[in-house]
């Protein structure tokens, strides 16, 4: 990594009268610390690698660049404080949705179990990462409060307060499960070879014309409809 000093020139002013002091703001300066845009973005870039931040910090200090694991912390906070208004539009956009996945997961932070939900919006592109230590439905209501769109998710009960659609890897997976348990059952094999075939074909028909997908989509809901029926 090549290091970069620069020099910043800052201008004050002093009246002698009052005695007030008046800073030049300097514009490539961050708003706080010691440390510029460009260190910013290298402990952004080792942070995402999820490098510990004393890893982080022994590795800038290595290349002649003093750091703290306290300071890289402080780094990635800033950071994050200053896409606080980018986060909030995020949020907007994903409540106005129509469809979003969802889906959380443990991660450990500052040596607590905590949950990661994701709220994807597939349409857009909108993604929200939310981080809280409940995996409880209260989450959702805090975030999504009165959406009313159509959630693709696994099943899990904090989700059930939503109109959903099962995640077919989920559902599949379950009916794998039952045969599994019940080998000498023909008919959990076949429940699960249909499954199977309905998503397939599903996915086929993507490379088909939009009138061909509407006709394969009411087909496909009929044999649903039958399997579940069975």
């Amino acid at each position: 990594m090549q290091v970069i000093t620069t020099r910043h020139t800052i201008n004050t002013c002093k009246c002698n009268s009052c005695g007030l002091v008046e800073i030049r703001p300097e514009t490539n300066l961050p708003d706080s610390g010691s440390y510029d845009s460009s260190i910013t973005t290298e402990v952004a870039d080792d942070y995402l690698c999820r490098m510990p931040f004393k890893m982080i910090a022994d590795r800038m200090t290595r290349h002649g660049i003093p750091l703290s694991a306290s300071t890289a912390h402080t780094i990635m906070y800033r950071a994050g404080m200053a896409l606080g208004p980018s986060t909030r539009d995020i949020a907007d956009a994903v409540r106005n949705a129509k469809i979003l996945h969802a889906d959380e997961t443990s991660i450990h932070l500052n040596g607590h179990n905590v949950w990661v939900w994701i709220l994807f919006d597939p349409l857009t592109g909108n993604t929200l990462f939310v981080i809280q230590d409940s995996r409880g439905a209260k989450v959702l209501k805090e975030v999504l409060e009165d959406w009313d769109g159509i959630l693709v998710c696994d099943g899990w009960s904090a989700y059930s307060k939503y109109r959903i659609q099962r995640c077919w890897s989920h559902i599949i997976r379950e009916a794998r499960d039952i045969w599994e348990r019940n080998p000498d059952r023909s008919c959990t094999f076949d429940v699960l070879k249909r499954l199977r075939k309905i998503y397939n074909d599903a996915k086929e028909s993507k490379r088909c014309s939009h009138r061909l997908r509407q006709k394969t989509y009411t087909l496909l809901l009929a044999r649903i409809d039958r399997l579940v029926a069975k």
